[in-house]
């Protein structure tokens, strides 16, 4: 897939308005399928950029939940 970096800017902007304590389980966005958000929440995560792990639901499927941004 390849890496949409409007959709990389629209995620870190959300997950910074976020206030203390709240936390995002990551859905689909305006123009963006599940699996491209899940795909570039992975590849933020991976580059130490927000902390987030995934989760499964009642009926199996897997969720992105980002409870902050690290300070770096």
């Amino acid at each position: 897939m390849k890496r949409d970096w409007g959709l990389i800017r629209d995620l870190l902007e959300h997950l910074e308005s976020l206030g203390f304590g709240q936390h995002w389980e990551a859905r689909e966005l305006p123009g963006h399928c599940r699996e491209a958000v899940a795909y570039h929440l992975q590849l933020l995560n991976q580059a130490q950029l927000l902390c987030g792990s995934v989760q499964h639901s009642w009926t199996g499927q897997e969720q992105w939940v980002v409870p902050h941004l690290p300070l770096a």
